[in-house]
């Protein structure tokens, strides 16, 4: 403990003796960690959070890919979709919705939302009411 504190108190005399340098450190510390935490917020938020849905770690996402013209998440057609519910009986519910941009105009002012088409039984799927 004894030569912790001699070189704590010699580098507060450095830092001290050299401001333009302590001040660098500090900003160049405050950078990295303000980084970092934008960083981990954005990822915690998007990739590690749970989904809000009862048992959110069962649900999953079946896509079409389409690489010959370099689609790799093409969607489901219809036809595959029930081919998919009628021969695997892994799925115990499932739902069909599709995605779409569209224009939203409110006081004059428009903007883009994304707004998604599907039956009742995404509900279900969901636990939602």
């Amino acid at each position: 403990m004894n030569g912790f504190l001699k070189d704590l108190r010699f580098g507060l005399r450095q830092l001290v003796a050299k401001p333009g340098f302590a001040a660098a450190a500090i900003l160049t510390l405050a950078l990295g960690i303000g980084a970092n935490t934008a960083v981990f917020s954005a990822l915690n938020g998007y990739l590690l959070k749970p989904l809000p849905y009862p048992d959110a770690e069962r649900l999953v996402a079946v896509n079409e890919s389409v690489p010959v013209v370099g689609e790799p998440y093409a969607g489901v057609s219809i036809a595959s979709y029930t081919d998919v519910k009628q021969g695997t009986p892994a799925f115990s519910i499932s739902a069909l919705y599709e995605r779409e941009g569209r224009n939203f105009t409110l006081d004059g002012r428009t903007r883009r939302i994304t707004t998604l088409k599907t039956r009742s039984s995404l509900f279900d799927v969901l636990q939602a009411k």
